[in-house]
């Protein structure tokens, strides 16, 4: 038979204090994660708010974007602008479109036949 091994009492006390220290640690861990949890919730009304407010926002975002995309979307930088200049002088216009697309040059009436429109990219 083998002789029992016996362990030192500051060995089992030294144990008992780390598990102690260990547990109370722990306590504080969920102590605080309660007080966080309880000052972070919200109901399922708030939820809904929130999560209606993104998705109407979105779906808003998305529309404009599709529109966009299926060319329905258009704006007009000058209508019915008369302009009345020397000969051998030219009038220049910059703008800045939001997207790409397609743009149309409307003359409607012109007092020379050497009228003409460039558009540049």
């Amino acid at each position: 038979m083998k002789p029992k091994k016996v362990v030192k009492k500051s060995v089992v006390i030294a144990l008992i204090i780390i598990c102690i220290v260990l547990v109370a640690g722990l306590i504080g861990t969920i102590a605080d994660y309660s007080s966080y949890v309880a000052s972070h919730h919200h109901n399922d009304f708030e939820y809904n708010a929130l999560l209606g407010t993104n998705a109407s926002q979105l779906l808003v975002q998305v529309n404009n974007l599709t529109s966009i995309l299926d060319l329905n979307e258009s704006t007009v930088w000058f209508a019915y602008k008369d302009i009345n200049q020397p000969a051998n002088s030219y009038t220049n216009w910059t703008f800045y479109p939001p997207y790409a697309g397609y743009v149309v040059v409307d003359v409607g009436a012109a007092s020379t036949p050497l009228t003409y429109i460039q558009v540049t990219a």
